[in-house]
């Protein structure tokens, strides 16, 4: 009896053996299905998967198919379903795209355009429209794009990947650069400059020259230290290009880089201009809100009015108020168009302590500035710490004509 329980037990095991060695269940794929697809193609999305219509698969292989999709970073979340009939298989995935909202900064590719670089990152991320997801593999499959793209033209150095962000750290972007190949700029060009001429750009660009290129470097450099010479000119709304570079092979700039910068300088703004006195017709306003409501810088402004003040006498300004000072009418009544014969106060925002005074000499401010806005002449009176503007265009007018 003994002998026969052994014999029993040995066969189920033999059974079960055999069972668990069978093979797993085989589908053969008759439809790939995406549902949810927004940015990612769906050729993309089948490409990434791996599978293919026709193909013989088990649930394994889909189960790898899917965790593919996922890697791919292009998606943060799917799901899949296999239905249909084993000899013809639908696998239906359903998935939900990752968020792409983060820019994308080419530093210093300066053998290609903007254009050729986008189209080198398509071959290998067909989604890419210049933003990439904040986070996954996104950014590691445009490195490897930029990286083929350097070897296929034979280009020394490797592609570098950051996060990168503005000072105030609001402006975040994905930043890709070539480390290795020598990248001196040694030439600048500012095309479109007049107001400001273009031997003082390039005089003043001494943080720039003999230095590595740098997109990002050269497009801050030109804001914090170019632009403004042209406020103090009364050019409030000039504006610079981002800077574009090409290898130079001259003599005096071998194997270096020239950059070129496109200049709107765009018009002379003053008071009149930009409106001001309209702007005041309701009472009380700080130049900040002032330059918000007239499109113009706000530190700017103030500087532009100090300097047009100063062009009646000695001026007495303070010096701590900046873009938080009240430009405000000191005469009843609405302002009038343009502000003209009207009285303009410059001083402390209400609240705001008066502190210690700067005192500028008459004719401060003449030159490039007067020059440009000779058509207005505004009188000055000082009243404690505060700046009042007095606009005496006609008055001029009548003097000219006389």
């Amino acid at each position: 009896m003994l002998a026969a329980a052994l014999v029993f037990v040995a066969l189920c095991a033999h059974a079960n053996a055999q069972q668990s060695q069978a093979p797993a269940q085989t589908l053969k794929l008759d439809r790939i299905e995406f549902k949810g697809l927004e940015k990612v193609k769906e050729s993309e999305a089948l490409e990434k998967s791996g599978l293919q219509p026709g193909q013989s698969v088990t649930l394994d292989d889909v189960d790898a198919a899917a965790n593919r999709l996922l890697e791919s970073g292009l998606f943060k979340n799917l799901s899949y379903q296999v239905h249909g009939k084993s000899d013809k298989a639908v696998v239906t995935f359903t998935v939900i795209e990752q968020t792409w909202n983060m820019p994308v900064a080419f530093d210093n590719f300066v053998w290609f355009t903007d254009e050729e670089l986008t189209a080198a990152v398509r071959r290998k991320v067909p989604a890419f429209d210049g933003t990439a997801p904040e986070s996954g593999a996104v950014a590691e499959q445009i490195k490897q794009a930029l990286e083929d793209l350097l070897r296929e033209h034979k280009i020394e150095g490797t592609v570098e990947y950051n996060l990168s962000s503005d000072p105030s750290g609001r402006k975040v972007e994905h930043m890709f650069s070539v480390k290795g190949p020598g990248l001196r700029v040694c030439k600048m060009n500012y095309v479109g400059a007049r107001a400001v001429p273009e031997e003082t750009l390039v005089q003043k660009s001494g943080g720039i020259f003999d230095n590595e290129y740098s997109r990002a470097y050269v497009a801050g450099f030109v804001e914090g230290n170019l632009l403004p010479l042209y406020h103090e000119r009364g050019y409030l709304r000039a504006a610079f290009s981002p800077p574009k570079a090409k290898p130079e092979a001259t003599a005096d700039c071998e194997r270096g880089v020239g950059v070129t910068v496109y200049v709107d300088e765009g018009a002379i703004y003053v008071a009149t201009d930009l409106g001001i006195a309209d702007l005041l017709a309701n009472g009380p306003r700080t130049v900040a809100e002032l330059a918000s409501a007239a499109g113009a810088h706000a530190p700017s402004l103030y500087r532009v009015l100090r300097l047009l003040a100063s062009e009646g006498g000695v001026v007495t300004v303070d010096l701590r108020c900046a873009a938080t000072c009240t430009v405000r009418t000191v005469a009843g009544g609405p302002a009038p168009a343009h502000g003209e014969g009207h009285l303009v106060g410059l001083g402390p925002a209400p609240g705001v302590a008066s502190t210690p005074a700067a005192t500028a000499a008459p004719g401060a401010g003449r030159g490039p500035l007067l020059r440009g806005v000779a058509s207005l002449l505004i009188g000055v009176a000082v009243i404690g710490t505060t700046l009042t503007l007095r606009a005496r265009a006609r008055r001029r007018r009548r003097r000219t004509a006389g």
